[in-house]
């Protein structure tokens, strides 16, 4: 960027001597980063209260071009989201103006590959908890944001998208008095363990690991209804296994064993697709209450006379 600019004065300097004009380069305001936010803000799967409550994200990695020039490479910005515009780089650029930016964001992935200065693919290492997301702004019709002149400042706005899927597993239940389930090793066993994202085709391509595991969800008297969340790579065709355990509590507090099978149904065709959320339903129905009867005898059969003395 410096090398443009001193040539640009270069021309300005001989220009002068020719003809006595003056013509002045001045850069812009300072890049400025503000609105950064994704899509009802990033959330910690971990956090029990997912469903309801958020978890802004603050901070990301910043990359960007003038004409083509890397001006940004990963440097780090951090901020608070809903705080307007008080988001700071490690390193300050400026505009200038006509010149066109392109700039993209990532937060919580590795940029593996850089195509014309930006991400052309991203790893990402998965733990269920973490959140991957990107923004891009080439400006209205994708060649790039025009530079801005002293006083035209207008802070760069990186709305982020997510990455990865949110999956979650309900247990819905019957339960009935004296008993409860345990639904314990919910796994999606061929959930990726680490993937790389091509930006371009918004694909993933992902390298098998021992899938993802979900935590155990009892389901009592009080909780008819149990779930957890996690964030996923994307795939396509989901393999599930779990294991549905029924206790009775009648004897004591605790409950024993009385009952457990394992389950590992198979979905082929489903997706797990990016920036969607997909809710698996467990459901059990306990049976009918044990009931009793009485078959009435017609009646007693008369015996004959038993003699003792």
């Amino acid at each position: 960027m410096k090398k443009v600019l001193f040539a640009l004065l270069a021309v300005a300097a001989l220009s002068s001597c020719s003809n006595e004009q003056t013509l002045e380069l001045n850069p812009g305001d300072a890049i400025e980063f503000g609105n950064a936010f994704v899509e009802n803000s990033t959330r910690a799967a971990a956090d029990p209260s997912l469903g309801t409550t958020t978890n802004p994200f603050t901070s990301f990695n910043v990359w960007g071009t003038a004409n083509g020039v890397a001006i940004y490479a990963g440097e780090a910005v951090t901020g608070t989201v809903g705080t307007g515009n008080e988001w700071t780089c490690t390193k300050k650029n400026y505009w200038v103006k006509d010149v066109a930016y392109k700039f993209a964001a990532l937060a919580n992935g590795t940029v593996a590959t850089l195509a014309d200065g930006l991400p052309a693919t991203i790893s990402y290492t998965a733990n269920g908890v973490t959140d991957l997301i990107y923004a891009e702004n080439f400006g209205t019709d994708g060649n790039g944001i025009i530079g801005k002149a002293v006083g035209e400042n207008t802070p760069v706005n990186c709305n982020f998208a997510h990455l990865l899927s949110k999956v979650k597993f309900t247990v819905n239940a019957a339960v009935k008095e004296n008993y409860y389930y345990k639904v314990t090793g919910i796994k999606i066993t061929n959930a990726y363990a680490k993937g790389t994202y091509t930006v371009a085709d918004k694909s993933w391509a992902g390298t098998a690991g021992e899938g993802q595991t979900f935590s155990d969800i009892t389901v009592n008297a009080a909780s008819v209804e149990c779930e957890q969340e996690k964030l996923l790579i994307p795939i396509t065709g989901v393999n599930v296994s779990y294991t549905v355990a029924l206790y009775y509590t009648g004897n004591n507090t605790d409950g024993e064993l009385i009952w457990s099978k394992d389950y590992t149904p198979s979905l082929s065709t489903q997706k797990l697709e990016a920036a969607k959320a997909y809710d698996f339903n467990i459901n059990i129905t306990i049976g009918e209450e044990i009931k009793f009867s009485v078959i009435e005898n017609a009646g007693w059969t008369p015996q004959d006379d038993v003699t003792v003395q």
